[in-house]
C-alpha cells in the first residue's frame, strides 16, 4: 500500500485560471496599431463592421474540459465578452468553470511634441503637456445594448483630464461604463460585465482661432484582464488616431475615426479543477492552436488590497480548501484501507491462537491417550 501528499504549502495551491483574450505581437509604439484584427480584448475600428471575436469566422467554438465533463459553446463573431462569459456560465454547473467577463482600455492625448518622445503601449514619461490651442472633445459612448450618451468637455493640458473622467461617470447609469483619471495622466474606462464599449462620433473643435498649428493625437489602448494601464506589457492593442495641423481657413472642427471605435473585454477563466480550452478561432486563446491547459494561481499570490484581486481570492481559496479536502479524502480512504488491514490481522491472530489452542489440547490428549495405553 502507497500514499503519496501533495504540498500544502501557500505557493502549491490554489485555483486553475486561464485568461482568453487575443495576443498582440510586439511591442505598441506610438503612431503604430495593432489592433486592425479582431479577437477579445481587441481595439476594432467600426470600418470592421460587427466582426468583433472574429474576422474571419461566422460562428466560433470555445470547447471546455475537465477530467470527467466536455462542453462546447457556441458565439457569433458579433458577440462580446460579456455574452461568451455568460454562455460559458451557463455550463459551469457541470464543468465547475466559470467565467468573469471585464472591458478595459485607456485613453490618452498628445501633441505635436510628444512624437519624438518614447511612447509604447500607451505609456508616457509623465510629463505634462498643454495642448495649443484648446479644443473641445466630443464623442458618443454606449455599450452593447445601452443608450447612448453624448461626452463633450474642453481640453487645455493633455495630463489634466479629470473632467472627461468625471463627464463619463455622469452618464454611467446609462451607458454601463465607469472612469479612472490615473496618475499618469491617462482616462481608464471599463464596463465591469465586458460588454463592448462603443465610441462614435469622436470629434475636436478648435477654440482658440482659426490658425490651428499643432497635431492632436488620441490614443485608445485596451487592457488585460487586470486593467493595469501603467503596464505597457498588460496592453493588448491600440487605435491611434492623428488630426494633421490645421492652417488658416480650416474646418473649426474634425472628425477622429470616422465610423467609430469599439473595445472588445477579454474573459478569465476560473476553476477548482484542472482544465482544457481549444477553439477554431485563435484570437481568443492568445494566438494559439491546439489544447490549451489552465495553470496555478496561488494563494501565495492573493492580494486583497484591489476589489478584482478580492473577488478572485475567493476562486483561489476554494481550490486550495479542494486540494485540501481531496487530500484528506485520499488520506481517509487509505487510512480506511489501513484499519481494514489491522482487523483482518487482528482476525488472522486470533484464528492462529485458537487454533494453537485447539492442537494444544490435540496434543495433549494424544499423549493422555498413550500413556493410558501403557
Amino acid at each position: 500500500m502507497t500514499a503519496s501528499i501533495s504540498s500544502f504549502l501557500p505557493d502549491d495551491i490554489g485555483d486553475q485560471r486561464y485568461r482568453l483574450k487575443m495576443d498582440y505581437q510586439g511591442a505598441l509604439s506610438l503612431g503604430n496599431s495593432a489592433s486592425k484584427d479582431a479577437g477579445l480584448g481587441g481595439g476594432i475600428l467600426a470600418s470592421a463592421g460587427t466582426k468583433y471575436l472574429s474576422s474571419t469566422l461566422t460562428n466560433i467554438d470555445l470547447n471546455i474540459k475537465t477530467q470527467t465533463v466536455s462542453t462546447t459553446v457556441n458565439v457569433s463573431q458579433s458577440a462580446s465578452a460579456f455574452e461568451m462569459a455568460k454562455l460559458i456560465n451557463v455550463n459551469s454547473k457541470h464543468t465547475q468553470v466559470q467565467a468573469i467577463a471585464k472591458t478595459y482600455a485607456a485613453l490618452d492625448f498628445f501633441n505635436a511634441y510628444m512624437t519624438n518622445i518614447n511612447v509604447q503601449n500607451g505609456i508616457d514619461n509623465g510629463r505634462s503637456f498643454v495642448l495649443e490651442p484648446a479644443v473641445n472633445f466630443s464623442f458618443d459612448l454606449s455599450t452593447t445594448g445601452s443608450e447612448s450618451a453624448s461626452i463633450q468637455v474642453e481640453i487645455v493640458n493633455s495630463e489634466d483630464l479629470l473632467t472627461l473622467s468625471n463627464k463619463i461617470n455622469t452618464y454611467s447609469d446609462i451607458t454601463g461604463v465607469t472612469s479612472n483619471f490615473t496618475s499618469a495622466g491617462k482616462v481608464e474606462i471599463l464596463n465591469d460585465d465586458g460588454k463592448n464599449i462603443h465610441l462614435k462620433n469622436i470629434n475636436f473643435e478648435y477654440l482658440a482661432g482659426p490658425d490651428n498649428t499643432k497635431d492632436y493625437h488620441l490614443d485608445i489602448v485596451t487592457y488585460e484582464f487586470d486593467g493595469d494601464t501603467d503596464n505597457k506589457d498588460d496592453a493588448i492593442a491600440r487605435e491611434y488616431g492623428v488630426i494633421n495641423a490645421q492652417g488658416a481657413g480650416a474646418p473649426p472642427s474634425v472628425k477622429l475615426f470616422e465610423a467609430g471605435v469599439t473595445i472588445v473585454g477579454t474573459i478569465e477563466l476560473a476553476s477548482k479543477l484542472d482544465f482544457e480550452v481549444s477553439s477554431n478561432e485563435k484570437e481568443i486563446t492568445q494566438a494559439n492552436t491546439g489544447v490549451q491547459y489552465s495553470s496555478l494561481s496561488e494563494v501565495a499570490d492573493i492580494d486583497v488590497t484591489k476589489p478584482l484581486d478580492a473577488q478572485f481570492a475567493v476562486f483561489t481559496v476554494d481550490g486550495a480548501l479542494y486540494q485540501v479536502d481531496s487530500q484528506r479524502a485520499r488520506l481517509g480512504a487509505i487510512q480506511n484501507r489501513l484499519q481494514n488491514a489491522i482487523n483482518n490481522f487482528g482476525n488472522i491472530i486470533e484464528k492462529s491462537s485458537s487454533s494453537r489452542s485447539g492442537i494444544r489440547d490435540s496434543d495433549f490428549a494424544l499423549e493422555t491417550s498413550i500413556l493410558t495405553k501403557g
